[in-house]
């Protein structure tokens, strides 16, 4: 990847710190900037470092008091530790524990391809061959029932597909039946799966026929092999203040006795139930177990899966015992079910953080989907009393040692704010004052911690209270999505987006048609989702252990019969398909190096508000410390020494259009570096480098060697602000 710099940015950030007008709005912070970074008395009650607040039960942190004992080896090392990391460690000692975060022992793994192929890797080491045998070349029957995004139906397809990739191994499966209550599911399951037949109504499925999304009245197929089902968790959700059993007929109950109907009636030989941590999951495997289904319950975190979101739920695995000859499988086991054992060998901890997942800067529906939300809020905001608030926000400030400034939104009593300059403010703007004042908090509360989260990504959930959204999760990992929650992006400046949200459950968002429905819906359907690779991995986990229950198909056709594509000699391709083009018949320009600098600073983006394709031309601003450039809507936070940019130099710009057109005519699509080696980059290193610099230049060199000789293709060009060519 390589990197055009704008030659106007310079690198003397130092001489211009925005940061620096935090410590003014808290005078605790400014003594400790004020301050030599030492301390003399770690449970000294000197003012010189911290000052500590009254702090209650459930709030951020339990600063150690006199008779408490420090560790000697922390001691030790006291001194030399700055103010703003001594706060850090006043927030995890003695007693409190970090939690469980990213296992950065483990490589990143963030795309939905690699996931599903080291999940298939794990089920070919557990014994999958014995399904793939067993069932041959028949069609897997697949059914599903209120599953919103239907991602046991994409888990399934992905599981194939890395098979046949991985392996050479396949199977097939025939989506049978969805059922789905709400219209705009409804619509994007049939425009993404097109199944046989898509009901309206679960509770319909008891009966013979059933009423569809269309209005038709169909059969209920009786003969899938497999059903996967999530009934709603409404009465059961840690959220609700009202909780409801399953006899009382809540939501839950609703959706749950219907499917328990259908169970009973069609006895699917394998049958997946989904639902959260909380539902009466023990109560539940006794009803199954009296209708002769063996359940095996599993508790499942979904950070426990590949991805960076903690969400709890709960999976129930039935097996039709009838339909088995043998013994149940697991009955003798251990304490723990058979399906949570080997859930657990499917298991991988999430390694990349929740950026991973996220919209590239570049990407189209990034702003299409900051447009979507930015309307949107602004339709939905509603006068709101700051006073039923404010006594609660003030107690938290106080109770807490936040003081009552606003350094991040400066929001004003008349309701206006200015948020920093890369934030969303078509969106910030339209929130209300208790959302504005959430977010203070929050900033105040990590700089207390001794961070700054503009820089350091935290995930904080806005639909809730600022006393309980604590911000106490590890760095990277996400609260539970639902589908009204609001989860803040700390380093962006806005929500996640509908669209990521599903990125962030595992589903394959680049797979999907997804214009029809709002950030809104996307939300929704994010909220009620699934997670695809714990789903995934509970559906091999059902296929490895209740295989057998399911009716045996003829054995697999072979290699010659596999498929009916005809591949020809690449002499014939050669031949008769391809034709070559002499590279002298190509219009590259030449270009000097002196004219692309001039367009890169003609073309690149002056602003955030600019982004990939925006040009102003009128009203820039300069920061004549650090260079720093802004609109003057967005250049009010942080403060900088701004100058106006003359108007000479705005009217000359050039759109990011032409500049990119301008750039590919010069560009080679295809470059292979030759003449290199590793001796070659013997003149970049300097001879005093440390021993653990040494060891980190040969690593460097092990990776950059093998792609010395390789041929490198132009993938594309990304504007921000410099222009990257990868």
């Amino acid at each position: 990847m390589a990197r055009i710099l704008d030659p106007t940015v310079q690198n003397n950030q130092a001489n211009c710190e925005p940061g620096r007008q935090l410590a003014e709005s808290n005078p605790r912070i400014a003594d400790e900037e004020d301050s030599e970074g030492v301390a003399d008395d770690i449970n000294s009650d000197e003012d010189d470092l911290v000052i500590q607040p009254r702090i209650s039960k459930g709030t951020i942190a339990k600063l150690p008091s006199k008779e408490e004992q420090i560790p000697d080896v922390v001691k030790s090392h006291i001194r030399t530790i700055p103010p703003e990391i001594l706060r850090g460690i006043y927030t995890v000692m003695p007693s409190s524990r970090p939690k469980r975060g990213l296992d950065q022992s483990l490589p990143p793994i963030s795309e939905i391809e690699e996931i599903f192929d080291d999940l298939v890797a794990k089920a070919e080491d557990n014994d999958f061959d014995g399904f793939l045998q067993h069932i041959g070349c028949r069609e897997l029957r697949v059914a599903t029932m209120c599953s919103g995004t239907e991602a046991p139906l994409l888990a399934l397809e992905m599981i194939a597909d890395s098979f046949k990739r991985l392996y050479g191994k396949s199977f097939r499966m025939h989506h049978l039946f969805s059922a789905e209550i709400e219209p705009f599911k409804q619509s994007y399951i049939q425009r993404n799966f097109s199944p046989d037949i898509l009901f309206r109504d679960v509770s319909e499925l008891v009966n013979n026929e059933a009423t569809t999304a269309f209005g038709s009245v169909r059969t209920v197929p009786t003969n899938p092999d497999l059903l996967v089902a999530g009934f709603s968790c409404v009465d059961f959700s840690q959220l609700n203040a009202h909780k409801k059993s399953l006899e009382e007929m809540g939501e839950s109950g609703h959706t749950f006795f219907p499917i328990l109907q259908y169970i009973k009636r069609c006895r699917p030989p394998l049958v997946i139930l989904e639902n959260v941590f909380g539902a009466p999951w023990a109560k539940i495997a006794e009803i199954y177990k009296e209708i002769d289904y063996n359940a095996y319950h599993a508790s499942i975190d979904t950070k426990n899966f590949y991805l960076p979101q903690t969400r709890e739920r709960g999976y129930l695995l039935c097996i039709d015992q009838k339909k088995l000859e043998t013994e149940a499988p697991g009955k003798k086991g251990g304490k723990a079910s058979l399906l949570a054992r080997m859930m657990k060998r499917f298991e991988r901890p999430a390694s990349s953080p929740v950026t991973d997942f996220l919209l590239k800067q570049d990407d189209p529906r990034l702003r299409v989907g900051i447009n979507d939300i930015s309307v949107q809020a602004a339709k939905d905001r509603q006068s709101v009393d700051w006073t039923r608030y404010k006594a609660r926000h003030l107690g938290y400030r106080m109770e807490n040692g936040l003081g009552d400034k606003r350094p991040l939104s400066r929001w004003q009593d008349n309701g206006t704010c200015q948020m920093p300059d890369f934030y969303w403010h078509g969106w910030t703007k339209a929130q209300t004052e208790r959302v504005w004042d959430t977010l203070d908090v929050n900033f105040l509360r990590a700089i207390v911690r001794g961070s700054d989260f503009m820089s350091k990504c935290r995930v904080i959930d806005l639909s809730q209270g600022l006393d309980r959204e604590l911000d106490q999760r590890a760095s990277g990992i996400s609260g539970c999505l639902t589908p009204r929650g609001q989860h803040f992006i700390s380093t962006r400046g806005g929500p996640l987006l509908g669209i990521e949200a599903l990125a962030l459950q595992g589903i394959p968002i680049n797979k999907l048609l997804l214009s029809s429905e709002s950030q809104r819906d996307l939300h929704d359907l994010a909220g009620n989702a699934m997670s695809s690779p714990v789903v995934g991995a509970a559906i091999l986990s059902a296929l490895i252990l209740g295989h057998k229950a399911l009716l045996p198909g003829p054995p697999s056709a072979g290699e010659s019969e596999k498929s009916d594509i005809i591949f020809l000699p690449c002499s014939v391709i050669k031949e008769y398909l391809m034709h070559d083009v002499p590279a002298e018949g190509l219009a590259i320009p030449s270009q000097s190096v002196k004219e692309l600098l001039v367009k890169v600073q003609q073309s690149c983006r002056l602003c955030y508000c600019e982004a990939q394709s925006g040009t102003k031309r009128r009203d820039m601003l300069i920061c004549s410390k650090c260079n720093h450039t802004a609109c003057i809507k967005c250049g009010q936070n942080p403060s900088h020494a701004y100058e106006p940019i003359p108007l000479e130099h705005l009217s000359a710009r050039i759109t990011p259009m032409n500049f990119e057109m301008y750039l590919k005519m010069g560009l080679p699509m295809r470059l292979q570096l030759k003449g290199l080696n590793r001796g070659a980059f013997e003149q970049f290193r300097e001879s005093w480098t440390s021993k653990e610099v040494i060891g980190a230049w040969e690593a460097f060199l092990e990776v950059v060697g093998p792609a010395l000789g390789e041929e490198l293709r132009f993938s594309g060009i990304s504007r921000h602000r410099a222009w990257t060519v990868t």
